[in-house]
């Protein structure tokens, strides 16, 4: 196998260490997933990275991060439930719960100010469809999108207390001012009566909020917790992986890396699961939102 550490190190005058190796791999990953295309989280310098950070010594500066638990149902309800926390707030953890949603492709970076309608989901993005029995969602940019093509996702109103549809109607009925086309879909109210978009913080805070009640340590559960948990939720309720994985938006002919990662559990137990809990997975595939765009293997 390629000696990744041996031939950084032959060109540095101090230790290597987790981190700094963490910094390598990043960019070269991304220019061999951006420049050529490829599939990183196959390649032998991928594998070389893992079996090579292992070894290292931890770096004091950045320390070794405990893992993100998964976020679950009943924190969900815990949070759709309570009317302190703004119903935009509520709406955004919902919809990206709904989508398997990366934070970036669905909240503000920052309070105040127009977005960049790029990387963030704006009034322009967001329209109903089916006379009001459905919604189209248009994500422009994601990780997973290489080449800047843009995803759509369709979900369609349910008969349940979560449904996506009618949390978004509902939410666009009480939004303290008209959707603009080029302004934040996802807008709270904060103190003063002043308007300001909805960032990760406001979804970190939401979830931690509640996740001592639902039995997760607050310091673990992060936006990012949202998509981690609709796959494992999903994998444990024995849905097929490939449901999982186009949910998720991985791509391949067969199970992912990714999708083994975020559902927690072996490929094997996985690949038996919805036989063994005989799930019905016609019923699933009516609830899952469409997917129309680019799905890449390993963007997480």
């Amino acid at each position: 196998m390629f000696d990744f550490v041996g031939w950084i190190q032959s060109g540095r005058d101090v230790p290597l260490t987790a981190g700094t190796l963490r910094g390598y791999i990043g960019t070269i990953r991304k220019r061999l997933g951006v420049i050529h295309g490829w599939k990183y989280p196959n390649s032998t310098i991928l594998d070389a990275y893992l079996e090579a950070t292992a070894k290292l010594p931890p770096d004091p500066a950045h320390p070794r991060r405990e893992p993100r638990l998964p976020c679950t149902k009943r924190l969900i309800a815990l949070v759709s439930a309570d009317p302190t926390i703004d119903i935009a707030i509520r709406t955004a953890i919902l919809v990206a719960w709904e989508c398997m949603l990366r934070s970036r492709e669905y909240v503000s970076e920052r309070a105040l100010g127009r977005p960049d309608p790029i990387a963030t989901l704006c009034g322009q993005h967001v329209r109903t469809i089916e006379a009001g029995d459905g919604i189209a969602l248009r994500i422009v940019h994601s990780k997973s999108d290489r080449n800047n093509e843009g995803s759509s996702m369709f979900f369609f109103r349910r008969n349940d207390s979560h449904c996506p549809v009618a949390a978004i109607t509902e939410y666009v009925r009480q939004r303290p001012s008209a959707v603009l086309h080029n302004e934040a879909f996802f807008r709270k109210v904060v103190a003063g009566g002043r308007v300001s978009n909805v960032t990760r913080t406001d979804i970190n805070n939401a979830l931690q909020r509640h996740a001592s009640a639902a039995g997760l340590d607050p310091a673990r559960v992060t936006s990012h917790s949202i998509r981690i948990g609709a796959a494992w939720e999903m994998a444990n309720a024995g849905v097929s992986w490939q449901h999982i994985q186009v949910r998720g938006r991985w791509s391949g002919e067969t199970i992912s890396a990714m999708t083994v990662m975020y559902a927690r559990m072996s490929k094997e137990r996985i690949l038996t699961g919805s036989a063994a809990l005989n799930v019905d997975n016609a019923a699933v595939s009516a609830s899952t939102p469409l997917y129309f765009g680019p799905m890449l293997l390993g963007a997480a």
